[in-house]
């Protein structure tokens, strides 16, 4: 007897053979925050996966058990739901079993079709974006780790200085873009003479060695603690130089020597 899993990779072997490979016609997404990968390189949605008999029973029920416990929070009903679950008769799981197949082998036929019709191009293209979504989720949570051990952030150039400045002193007109404020005063600092920019230089140096201080005292306690990952590069190859402490010993033999 062949199994349902053998007979899903007979069909789905069948549908690869008997369809000619066609690319898919340029797909125009909505404007919605909820847009898929796919829908981004130009392809229409992809097709999903049925539900499992768990969460087409939870579907059904949550609107009657959300009704019955208003003041019930999402957690809770959730409990409810997987409680009323493990309670509900054989003959009703069954039901939803038989539905859940039924509509897992439509879902295969249509997602070879689908897949089918998808270039190698087009596969590269959501190679490259699942990557790049993937490398910039662990940036943000780098960042969030770095700034949750408490390193001392970096002070602002002497330009970021003099166009702080320059919002109060300037601001922005109401028939002027940022934009055009931005362009203006780019322009404006680069006129400016070595004496006029001194005062914005001299406060980010200063600020700026006071930042080198905490940042190697942070990074020496991160390396301590073993947190080497938050600590850059440079600072592992090449250490600041701390001076040693001496030992009672070394005062000892010292006193001596005086």
């Amino acid at each position: 007897m062949i199994s349902l899993n053998n007979s899903f990779r007979i069909l789905s072997l069948s549908c690869k053979l008997l369809q000619p490979r066609q690319k898919f016609p340029l797909y125009l997404p909505k404007n919605d925050l909820k847009t898929s990968l796919e829908e981004k390189i130009g392809l229409p949605p992809k097709p999903k996966k049925p539900l499992t008999p768990y969460f087409r029973f939870m579907k059904k029920m949550r609107d009657s058990v959300t009704a019955e416990n208003p003041n019930a929070k999402a957690h809770e009903i959730v409990k409810i739901l997987a409680s009323k679950w493990e309670n509900l008769d054989e003959i009703n799981k069954k039901k939803l079993q038989e539905e859940y197949k039924k509509d897992q082998i439509s879902y295969l036929e249509t997602r070879t079709k689908y897949d089918s019709k998808v270039t190698d191009e087009q596969r590269g293209e959501l190679k490259q974006l699942k990557q790049e979504l993937a490398d910039a989720k662990q940036k943000r949570a780098m960042r969030k780790r770095i700034k949750d051990l408490g390193k001392p952030k970096k002070p602002a150039s002497a330009f970021l200085r003099f166009l702080k400045h320059e919002r109060s002193a300037t601001p922005q007109g109401p028939n002027q873009t940022y934009k055009e404020w931005h362009k203006k005063t780019v322009e404006k600092w680069a006129r400016l003479s070595d004496v006029e920019k001194e005062p914005f230089v001299k406060e980010s140096g200063k600020e700026l060695e006071a930042y080198k201080k905490s940042i190697a005292k942070w990074e020496e306690k991160m390396i301590r603690l073993g947190h080497i990952d938050v600590v850059r590069q440079e600072s592992l190859i090449d250490p600041p130089d701390l001076k040693p402490t001496a030992t009672k010993t070394q005062k000892i033999r010292n006193k001596k020597t005086e």
